[in-house]
Order: structure tokens, then C-alpha cells, then sequence
């Protein structure tokens, strides 16, 4: 028994993926579970606060889908409650996230990148509870946005408290951070494939991977799509008709146009957003207002363009089967940008995601109808599938992510009969809209990003000892002349040195910048202690030179963080 535990164990060791794809499944439950708590609150409040109250109802056939019960229902229309509600709503979560989580404030994947990036995988254990809270109320009571920034941020979340409780490695924080934002965006969205695969390319905006995350996310994101869908049925998040849609060369041209039309309008979405964000920031005011601000302006503009208000999704289901005209389009996508742009844009707490898809394929269906106009009956489109087209090109434009926006797209509407034209669609939208991003924390490419220097050097040095890197001449004697200190500082380049007697026996580590040159008795490593432990032990004690002994004391070498660099940069070389 005993030896077949000691086999497990060696199976789970450290340097296998086996611990990650299994916390990967745990995370996948957890987050699953989140995105069930977030659907049914924001079907409540939606249904009773939104709805109820306003009387707001979508002017067209296609209606979103509630799972609850309406307790508050007045039934006639109230266009002029419109900024209150919203406005009222994004005053609570306002005051939420200004009291208990400033970081979640605004659509949210940006603060996972920037965890992921600068943050070592860090991310507070509060920051899923308050983000599901404050984004329910904010979406929930009537403001643009969306759920996708909300799960990604609460689904990271829940990864780097899960590696911080275990006490795993930074790198190993960042594969299950990873995690958790597929799992989030793979269950919320049904769009499993597409979470693990766009987990790990926003990340980059020219297209890196990171391909060690992929399995661990792949495996959290299925989870977590099971876990929600097992509650709210494993069909596509939207309803549309099979297109057989058979790739003519004619097609070509009005494809091309579309993906000008979707580069073009998501570099408009981008700076407006940014703009209106930015004015935001610099107004004196304290944080819980400007959310309560944003909430009442897209009121207001809901009281003229009504279709901008809550998620949309039924005039986006409108767009599919052809019922809204070409004037509702138009003010469905510049409204949409707009009010996106009050709502998340002032600090309210939403996702971006969700309005890129409806401006999308409003710009979709509007290009379409156009077309069909210009060309007179000629090789004629049709307005719904281009909408679905437009909803892939729009996201891509704006977040660089053409791979798992061309799955994400085919898996939210079921119809993988799309893939050839998106391709084309997808390739001119990312082609044309490389400069700019609705994510600012996402980095241009793998080189420049600290995480990927710091996993890839983690990744070298956890193979090795210490007895491979050590510097056996970094060290000092006891009887050191004192009048020779500014030498010997040049000469070794730090302030902080190893000391040894005259029998070769470690003392400890002497500070330079300490006036009485006090010799303080730090832990010293055996030779063969491995490498990246002693990393871990130099960023929590905060001594960046250890000394390196044999089984008798005695000093055989010193580490310190550029001696590591330094053998790093030499492995690099060699390959």
C-alpha cells in the first residue's frame, strides 16, 4: 500500500501537468457554478428591476429569454424611468466596488491581464464575489455591457486563489488563472473551445500562445461549460437558422467590405470608448459617482434609441432572421457604442464583449442591406448571415483575437457552416485593426510581456541545482581590510556578499550599506536544492544572494539573482 502511494506520488510530482489538469476541473466546477448564480441573478433582475419597473419590452419578434418568475411587473411602458433605473442600479454597484474592490471596476479583462502580466498571477480572493455582485446589479438594472469581462475577471480570480492556497509556483498561478478565464468565458457563453483558445490569445496582440496553459485551460473550460449547461441546456447562447452557406467567388467582394466596415467602426468604438473612459478619470468626483453618471446618461439615450438598452440580444436575434430595417441598425450600432461608452466607460461594472457582438451584427445586417441595394438584385446576400459575419469581424477588429472569435461566433449560434467566409472576414478585420485594442492591458507580443520572461526563465532554471549555477569566487573572508571596501564592492557588484573563515566555513551575508558591517546569519542551500526553490525563497525573504554549502558547513559557492540571469542567458545561447 505503502509503495503504491509513494508510485501516486511520483506520477503527481511537480513537472508533470497532472496536479494543473486536475485543479483545472476544480476550477472548472467552481467558475461553472459562478456563471449559474450570475445567470439566474441577472435573469431576476433583469426581468423584475429592468423590465418590471420600465415596462421595457424589445420592439421586435425576438425576445431574450428569462428563467424566472416576474414578481414586479407595472406593464406599461416608462420610457422616462429609463436613467433612473440604470442610473440607480450603477449607483450600487458604484458604491459596491469603490468600498470593497476598486480593481473591478470597468469591463474586467483588462484587470485579469494586467494580474497576469504585472501581478504575478495575483488577484484578490474578494475580487469574483464583488465583480458577480456589482456586474449583476449594473447589467441587471438596465446598463450596456456585457458578462463576458465580469466571468473572465471572477474565473481568474478563482484560478489565483486556488494556486496562492496551495502555495504553487508564480508560473503555475499563471496556467490556472488562465483556467479560470476560459472557464468563465466557456460557460457563460457555451462557447467551450473558444474560451480555452481566447484565454490564451488576448493575452498577445500579434498572436502568441501560451501554449503551457492551453491543456489546463482546455480542460477548465469544458468543465465549466458542462457545469453550466447542465443547469440552463447545452444549446447555442443564440438561435439561428443553418445557412449552407457555399463560398462563391462573388461573395468576395461584399465580405471585403464588411471587414473594412468592421476594422473602421472598431477603431471608432475604441476611441470613443476611451475618450468618454478617460473624462471620466479625470473628473473630481469620488469613484461610486461617475458609475451613477455613466448609468444616467445611457438612460437618457435609451429614452431615443431604446434599442441600446440592457444586453441587446433581442435585436440581435432580430438581425439573424432579417426584421429590424436598415434605420434601426445604423442607430443600434452607433447607440450601442455610445452607451457601452457611459456605462462601462465611467467605471460601472460590465463586459465589452457582449456590445461587440451586438454593434457587430448590427454593422453586419446594415452592410448586407446596403449591398443588396447597390448591387440590384445581383448576387444578393443575405442580411442575417452577414450580421453573424459582422459579429466576428467587429470582436476581432477590437480585441485581436481571430482564432476563438471565428469558434466562439460558430458556437454561440451553431453554425459552423460559416467558418470558410469568416475566415476571409476575420483575416482583413485583424489585418486592418492591428494598432489598437478595447483591451489596453494586452501586450503587443510575448517578448515584451514580464510574465513571459519570467515563466520562460522559471521554466530553465526548475531543472537545475544550485551546483550548476553557483559562483564558487563570489564570497569574502572574515578578515577582510576595511580600507579596501570601495574595491572590493566594484569588484563583486553588490552590496550584499557571502563570508567565510579561514577554514572555509559559512558566517553568513554582510550588507555593504550597513554602517557597522554586521555579519547577519542567513539559511544557507546544499548544492543539489533546486534552482527555482531558491528563486521562490529570494522573492518572499527578499535576500537576492544565498550561499551554497556542503554536508559539513562549509562554503562551496553563492547564488544570487543576475548569477542566474547570467547562467539562464548562457543556456539560451547554447540552444
Amino acid at each position: 500500500m505503502k509503495k503504491r502511494f509513494f508510485s501516486f506520488m511520483r506520477f503527481f510530482r511537480k513537472d508533470c501537468l497532472c496536479h494543473l489538469i486536475l485543479l483545472s476541473v476544480l476550477i472548472g466546477i467552481i467558475v461553472g457554478l459562478i456563471s449559474v448564480v450570475f445567470h439566474f441573478s441577472l435573469s431576476f433582475l433583469d426581468n423584475n428591476i429592468f423590465r418590471g419597473i420600465t415596462g421595457f419590452v424589445e420592439t421586435t419578434s425576438q425576445r431574450v429569454k428569462f428563467d424566472s418568475e416576474r414578481i414586479i411587473d407595472f406593464g406599461v411602458y416608462r420610457p422616462w424611468l429609463l436613467p433612473v433605473v440604470i442610473g440607480l442600479g450603477a449607483l450600487i454597484a458604484g458604491i459596491i466596488v469603490a468600498n470593497f474592490a476598486p480593481d473591478t471596476r470597468g469591463h474586467g479583462t483588462d484587470q485579469a491581464l494586467k494580474a497576469y502580466h504585472h501581478k504575478n498571477g495575483i488577484i484578490a480572493p474578494k475580487v469574483p464575489v464583488i465583480k458577480t455582485i456589482a456586474s449583476v446589479i449594473t447589467l441587471g438594472f438596465g446598463g450596456s455591457g456585457g458578462a463576458e469581462g465580469p466571468m473572465v475577471q471572477s474565473g481568474a480570480g478563482v484560478g489565483s486563489f486556488i494556486a496562492r492556497l496551495l502555495k504553487l509556483s508564480v508560473r503555475e498561478r499563471r496556467i490556472l488563472l488562465i483556467s479560470g478565464m476560459a472557464a468563465g468565458l466557456g460557460s457563460f457563453f457555451k462557447a467551450p473551445i473558444a474560451g480555452a483558445i481566447f484565454s490564451n490569445e488576448i493575452l498577445y496582440r500579434d498572436g502568441n500562445f501560451e501554449d503551457d496553459a492551453l491543456v489546463p485551460a482546455t480542460i477548465a473550460s469544458v468543465i465549466g461549460y458542462i457545469t453550466y449547461s447542465f443547469f440552463y441546456g447545452f444549446s447555442p447562447l443564440f438561435q439561428t437558422e443553418q445557412t449552407m452557406f457555399i463560398m462563391y467567388w462573388h461573395y468576395l467582394i461584399p465580405l471585403t467590405i464588411l471587414a473594412l466596415v468592421c476594422s473602421a467602426f472598431g477603431s471608432f468604438f475604441v476611441k470613443t470608448f476611451y475618450k468618454i473612459h478617460d473624462i471620466f478619470e479625470k473628473l473630481s468626483l469620488p469613484l461610486w459617482l461617475k458609475p451613477a453618471i455613466g448609468g444616467v446618461l445611457t438612460g437618457l439615450l435609451a429614452i431615443f434609441i431604446p434599442y441600446v438598452a440592457g444586453s441587446s440580444y433581442g435585436y440581435l436575434q432580430g438581425v439573424f432572421v432579417n426584421e429590424l430595417s436598415l434605420t434601426i441598425l445604423i442607430l443600434l450600432a452607433f447607440g450601442k457604442v455610445i452607451a457601452t461608452s457611459f456605462s462601462i466607460g465611467s467605471g460601472g461594472s460590465g463586459g465589452v464583449f457582449g456590445p461587440s457582438m451586438v454593434i457587430g451584427g448590427a454593422l453586419g445586417g446594415a452592410v448586407g442591406i446596403i449591398y443588396n441595394m447597390a448591387a440590384n438584385g445581383q448576387y444578393a446576400v443575405n442580411p442575417g448571415t452577414m450580421g453573424i459575419l459582422g459579429m466576428a469581424g467587429f470582436f476581432t477588429a477590437v480585441a485581436n483575437t481571430p482564432i476563438s472569435t471565428l469558434i466562439m461566433v460558430s458556437e454561440m449560434t451553431g453554425d459552423f457552416y460559416l467558418l470558410i467566409p469568416g475566415l476571409w472576414v476575420i483575416g482583413l478585420s485583424y489585418t486592418f485593426s492591428r494598432s489598437y485594442s478595447i483591451y489596453r492591458e494586452q501586450i503587443t507580443d510575448s517578448i515584451t510581456s514580464p510574465a513571459f520572461r519570467e515563466n520562460f526563465r522559471e521554466k530553465i532554471i526548475s531543472k537545475h541545482q544550485l551546483a550548476e549555477v553557483m559562483d564558487e569566487h563570489f564570497f569574502l573572508r572574515d578578515d577582510f581590510d576595511v580600507n579596501e571596501l570601495d574595491i572590493i564592492r566594484g569588484r563583486f557588484k553588490s552590496n550584499l556578499i557571502p563570508v567565510i573563515n579561514e577554514k572555509g566555513e559559512y558566517l553568513g551575508i554582510i550588507n555593504f550599506e550597513d554602517p557597522e558591517l554586521k555579519i547577519n546569519k542567513l539559511p544557507a542551500f546544499k548544492s543539489d536544492f533546486n534552482c527555482q526553490k531558491t528563486r521562490e525563497y529570494m522573492e518572499l525573504s527578499g535576500n537576492h544572494i544565498v550561499a551554497v554549502v556542503d554536508n559539513n558547513g562549509n562554503f562551496i559557492g553563492a547564488v544570487s539573482d543576475e548569477i542566474m540571469d547570467l547562467y539562464i542567458f548562457k543556456k539560451i545561447l547554447a540552444k
